[in-house]
């Protein structure tokens, strides 16, 4: 089923079968199904999760929930989740993340993907939030590797913990029990 899957794989390619909101790459659910198996498969989620399409693939949005679910937030699943909400747009927040999130050894996997940030941020990946192709902007700039990785550290946290992430994540600081708080003060350095 690996093999399918990693030969079913093309990036711009999608299942033509399914609604624009839902389209995948074909073999997406044999990398479903083969990453809800275990750890051992997380290699070829990463792989599926870099070819996404940011623009227009959002079903990994589905397998992901289902995956942290299932595995927790570990230092083995973090990278992922984190990969796989840079590789879509609009990721919905889930209040059920932040609950899940909520122990020592999440928040310790977070952070030590924060520290690998730069190695997880699929290719292709830009701070571009208004990618509106009717407007020419004013002027061409971009953005510097510094404020992509942020723009990328403040969307996984909005997945997370949604609006209370604004602001540095004063409210979710302020809300966090004590012996956790330092850990999401790091968080949202």
């Amino acid at each position: 089923m690996e093999r399918y899957a990693r030969l079913a794989m093309r990036q711009y390619e999608q299942y033509t079968n399914l609604s624009d909101e839902q389209c995948a790459l074909p073999g997406s659910f044999a990398v479903f199904a083969l990453g809800m198996l275990g750890q051992e498969w997380r290699q070829l989620v990463w792989d599926y999760l870099d070819l996404c399409d940011d623009e227009h693939s959002h079903l990994q949005e589905k397998f992901l929930r289902e995956y942290v679910k299932q595995f927790g937030f570990t230092a083995d699943t973090v990278p992922v989740f984190v990969r796989g909400v840079l590789s879509m747009q609009n990721m919905k927040y889930s209040k059920d993340y932040a609950a899940w999130m909520a122990n020592a050894e999440s928040l310790d996997a977070l952070l030590e993907a924060k520290s690998h940030l730069s190695e997880i941020v699929p290719s292709g990946f830009s701070s571009d939030e208004d990618d509106d192709d009717d407007e020419e902007p004013a002027e061409e700039t971009e953005a510097s590797p510094e404020e992509v990785l942020q723009y990328a550290w403040e969307t996984v946290c909005y997945v997370i913990w949604g609006k209370a992430s604004a602001k540095g994540g004063q409210k979710v600081v302020e809300a966090a029990p004590v012996e956790l708080r330092e850990r999401y003060q790091e968080i949202f350095r």
